[in-house]
């Protein structure tokens, strides 16, 4: 990967010989927290102008609902003075990989022993049902574990950051020239591949994936509530504002409406991202096994033609294509590339694996053919042998757990 920095970046970055820093600036107030927090400003001091002449004219209910009105203010300008003041910095040196975020209340520090880095890597984390991605800065570790370290901002400034971060620093021995000509230099392994909300087993005869419900992810268990609340609040402080400047004209029947509407949409999208499901494959029967009340399905492999993701627009779903059978369709409004990935996996198991002949030659380019598992493209999300360099699907390689090459079997790989 090319060390250029992007030219939209804002980081700054200091290089020595033992040592890199990455500093992130904080976005300051020409951001949406700035923004945010210039309305909050406004809303406050309009209120701050309304309570002033509530107690003046000694209106004593006037003012309390001002008041009200007052706290989804004053949480705005929390957000958003927080917003415009984050920041972060990456340090890495021969002993220690520092990651530091500053925030409106302090700054927390994280360290982890540079020999146990393995990997620093970009993972696109699936925000829900609209099949948006935020973009996560991962760090990998040689006990085959992961954290993420930034998450959100440009895809393209972290895949910088990730490339800058991977080189070790510190004095090291120099290896002889004879070992680096008889051995190429194998980059770092990458150990996370499975999308965060599945779970894939193997086993002798099948395998096993489970859907998890989007709800734990992206903190909606929490948010969702929380804007409920929010939002009951709010409508009760304009009803009862509006009642009192008409005089009681104002018809009590709307607020309720609002508030059956706002607690009607939050429940629905709570049904919705608390949607599970498994999908087994085993001993030549697929099953596929869903929550809130829908029936099992049971098929043979044997009547699978094909296993695909339907999309259109916001509507995603996983069919399976069955001979002179109408098709299955499971799985509605899932994130639209983690049924692509799951459709793969599942390919792969149907099919089984793909014998490889003693004499058959390995291939280095994913761009020079078919996947030697699926026999598929290989168009994106590739893997490569850490050993043989042989090209595979992600899914491809979680299926196998090794390399598909024969003589070969490396269970180590990375990405391009």
């Amino acid at each position: 990967m090319i060390k250029v920095q992007p030219a939209h970046s804002r980081m700054t970055w200091s290089e020595g010989a033992d040592r890199i820093r990455l500093d992130m600036p904080p976005p300051g107030f020409w951001s949406s927290g700035g923004c945010l927090l210039a309305g909050a400003l406004v809303w406050i001091a309009f209120t701050a102008y309304l309570f002033l002449l509530c107690v003046r004219n000694r209106n004593v209910e006037f003012a309390v609902i001002v008041v009200v009105l007052a706290v989804p203010g004053a949480l705005a300008l929390l957000v958003g003075a927080a917003a415009s003041r984050r920041s972060w910095s990456l340090e890495r040196d021969s002993a220690w990989l520092t990651f530091r975020r500053r925030g409106l209340f302090g700054e927390r520090l994280q360290r982890w022993p540079a020999g146990d880095v393995a990997a620093f890597y970009v993972r696109e984390a699936l925000a829900g049902t609209d099949m948006d991605a935020n973009a996560r800065l991962v760090v990998g570790f040689r006990n085959g574990r992961s954290a993420d370290i930034v998450q959100g901002g440009s895809e393209e400034e972290l895949q910088w950051v990730a490339a800058m971060l991977r080189e070790p620093r510190g004095e090291r021995k120099a290896a002889s020239p004879l070992i680096l000509a008889a051995e190429p230099e194998r980059r770092k392994v990458d150990p996370e591949i499975v999308p965060t909300t599945l779970t894939c087993r193997t086993f002798e005869s099948g395998v096993e994936v489970t859907f998890l419900p989007l709800l734990r992810h992206q903190g909606a268990w929490w948010k969702l509530p929380l804007t409920a609340l929010l939002g009951t609040i709010g409508i009760v402080a304009v009803a009862v504002l509006l009642f009192s400047v008409t005089r009681g004209r104002f018809p009590p029947a709307i607020p309720r409406i609002a508030i059956a509407a706002l607690i009607a949409f939050v429940g629905w999208r709570i049904w919705v991202l608390s949607r599970s499901g498994v999908v087994q494959i085993l001993d030549g029967i697929a099953t596929i096994v869903q929550n809130q009340g829908k029936d099992p399905v049971q098929f043979g492999v044997g009547e699978i033609e094909f296993v695909q993701t339907y999309r259109v627009g916001r509507h995603t779903e996983l069919q399976f294509l069955l001979k002179d059978k109408p098709k299955v369709r499971v799985l509605e409004g899932r994130p639209g590339p983690e049924l692509e990935w799951a459709a793969r996996f599942l390919r792969v198991a149907i099919k089984g694996r793909t014998a490889v002949p003693e004499n058959a030659p390995m291939k280095v380019d994913a761009a020079a053919g078919d996947c030697q598992v699926c026999l598929e493209k290989m168009d994106r999300r590739v893997v490569y042998c850490g050993k043989c360099r042989t090209p595979h699907h992600e899914e491809c390689w979680s299926y196998m757990g090794m390399c598909s090459t024969y003589g070969c079997r490396e269970i180590r790989f990375e990405r391009a």
